[in-house]
Parts: C-alpha cells; structure tokens; sequence
C-alpha cells in the first residue's frame, strides 16, 4: 500500500514524506485531494488479501469480513508465547494468555558406583531411572505460580556408592512429574549370576485434562561370570538420552539432556572403586495461547 501521492494530495501531513488528504478551500483555490486508481486498488488489495488469507470469500452482500478475518487470523487459541524453566522460578504469564498447556519431566536418577573388587571379584553400579513425564492444560489459577524444575540425581561416589533419586519438576499446585529412581549398586562377590534391581517411577499427574506417563526404568545389571556383565543404559526420558554403557572400571556415564538417568558402572578383579553417573535436570515448559 501507498498514501496518496496525486498533485493535490496535502504534502506532509502526518510528517516528512507523509501525504494526507484535504478537503480544499474554495476562498484561496485551493483543490480538495484529487484520488486515482493507483490509491483505490491499492486499498481494495490490502483490505482484501487479509480476508483471503484468512480463508474467506469475498462477498459484496457482507460487511463484516475484514472483522471476521482478523478475528481468525490473530483471535482467541492463537500460539502467543513459549516459556522455557531450565531453573526454578515463577511464572509470569503473557499478556492475553487465557489458557496453558504446561509439560514437564522429573530429574534423572544417578546411577550407583561400584564398590572395590578383591581377586576374582565383580562389582557393579546399576544404572538410574528417567524421570516421569505429565502435561496438562490449564485455563485459570495459573499465573504467578510457582515453577520448580526438578534437580539430577546424584551418581555414587568411590567413598560410597549410594546414588540418589531426581527431584520432582512441578507447576504450583497444578501438575508435577516424579523424578527418576537411582541406581542400586550390587558386590562385590565371587558368586555368580547375580544383579541389580531394576526402578520404574510413577508418572505424575493431578486433576482434569492431564496426563502422566512414568519414567523408563533402568533395565536389571546382571553378571553372568567373572568376565560377562549384561547392562542397559539409563533411562531415556522424553527430552534426553540415558548415559551409556562403559568398559570395566570407568566411572558411570552422566545422563543427556533432561530427564535421564545415570549410566551403569563395574569394577572386575582386583580393581578400585569407581563413581556412577549423575542423571539430567528436570524440565518444565509453557505453551501461552490467547
């Protein structure tokens, strides 16, 4: 679109390079602002393609297109803004928001480390857990509230094994998603097949229009021999990648991403202890629609 640019048109008058209009003044000759077909079609085009991309025909029976039009383009439902919490806080809505779909993941459980293993001895560090995912809808009682992204668990340290869970990611009072179990260490023994048990944590979810699904477990460790260790990786969350599995006598692989747990760990024969894998923050996101 252009503003009016015919010899008659008032020069200016909104400001430099700004055309107006005038009506004229008979008294000084004065012309009122002549109009072209330049102006016309520029207008008729720009009020029209706004009807037309909101997927209306045309009509010249109705007068309220362009209302409705814009009403469908940038009216009520429409995707306003994304919050991401990769830390705790309160959130504070958008302007216009009237609803939220908030999702979330709990913090990824650490992984065990493994204990020292004496002379034809294993040790292992079962892996950590995935934190429970939930996401739910919400269109009131919701701005201002608080925002907790729930912490990684910790790995197993070489003074101790004992790994711990990963907290619980939550929107206010509203919604929350558990964090994932940890790992469980197991040996060392010169007694073979032996294992680690396995952790799955409930999904976390509260009230209407809401789902939760659990966290992925770490499948059981188990040591066939002195020399044959069957593992999984942590757990995978929706938003991460559970640490992977090593060789004998490294420390636990952390967790990727958010959500995930720990990765496994194993000392053989004669070998010092080594630490498990830290699992993945939590993560809590808002979806504001008008």
């Amino acid at each position: 679109m252009h503003r009016i640019d015919t010899s008659t048109a008032q020069k200016d008058k909104f400001g430099a390079g700004k055309n107006g209009f005038t009506g004229g003044n008979p008294q000084t000759g004065e012309l009122p602002t002549a109009l072209n077909a330049e102006f016309f079609d520029s207008v008729q085009e720009e009020i029209a393609s706004i009807i037309e991309a909101a997927g209306i025909t045309l009509s010249s029976a109705s007068n309220n297109q362009l209302l409705a039009a814009v009403k469908g383009l940038v009216g009520p439902g429409r995707l306003l803004n994304v919050q991401v919490f990769y830390n705790s806080g309160t959130y504070t809505a958008t302007p216009g928001t009237k609803k939220v779909i908030v999702e979330m993941v709990g913090g990824g459980g650490g992984s065990a480390g493994s204990r020292a293993a004496g002379s034809g001895q294993v040790a292992i560090g079962g892996a950590g857990g995935a934190g429970s995912y939930a996401k739910g809808s919400f269109t009131q009682n919701f701005n201002g509230v608080q925002v907790t992204v729930g912490t990684k668990g910790a790995g197993g340290t070489v003074s101790g094994p004992y790994a711990s869970d990963g907290g619980t990611s939550s929107f206010g009072s509203l919604i929350s998603a558990a964090g994932g179990a940890a790992g469980q260490p197991a040996g060392p023994t010169s007694s073979f097949p032996f294992s680690t048990v396995a952790a799955v944590v409930s999904g976390g979810a509260n009230g209407a229009n809401i789902i939760g699904t659990p966290g992925q477990g770490a499948s059981a460790s188990i040591v066939v021999n002195a020399s044959v260790v069957i593992e999984s990786p942590g757990g995978s969350s929706q938003f991460g990648a559970g640490g992977f599995i090593t060789a004998f006598n490294a420390k636990g692989v952390n967790g990727s991403g958010y959500g995930s747990g720990g990765g496994p760990s194993k000392v053989n024969s004669g070998s010092a202890a080594v630490a498990g894998g830290d699992g993945s923050q939590g993560l809590v996101i808002v979806w504001e629609y008008a």
